[in-house]
């Protein structure tokens, strides 16, 4: 199967992105902006497990990589996401949702 698919990077200082680009290139990826590429995926049987097994392979990764994969669930089509490694962090937009309150002009 191929699958057109998202992937986003935050590999660690010093983090293997060598590495990262290599296999980047070896998919045909295209560039979204920092750290973000799209690219057709070719897998067997199970898109997410095999991506995280050749990333594994491909990469010297290291704790606090994070890598997150957005891609359409085979099971119900909705497009959806997840980390491949690593783990949600702190949000750095936290504490900014009040919106500004103007003092309208009389």
């Amino acid at each position: 199967m191929r699958d057109r698919v998202w992937l986003a990077f935050d590999l660690s200082v010093g983090g293997d992105l060598a590495g990262m680009y290599r296999w980047l290139a070896g998919q045909g990826a295209r560039e979204c902006g920092p750290a973000l590429a799209t690219f057709f995926y070719q897998y067997q049987d199970d898109l997410v497990e095999e991506m995280r097994r050749e990333l594994r392979r491909a990469l010297r990764l290291a704790p606090g990589d994070r890598i997150y994969l957005i891609y359409k669930d085979p099971h119900d089509g909705e497009v959806t996401g997840l980390f491949l490694f690593g783990r949600r962090g702190g949000c750095p937009h936290a504490g900014l949702e009040d919106p500004i309150r103007l003092t309208p002009l009389n």
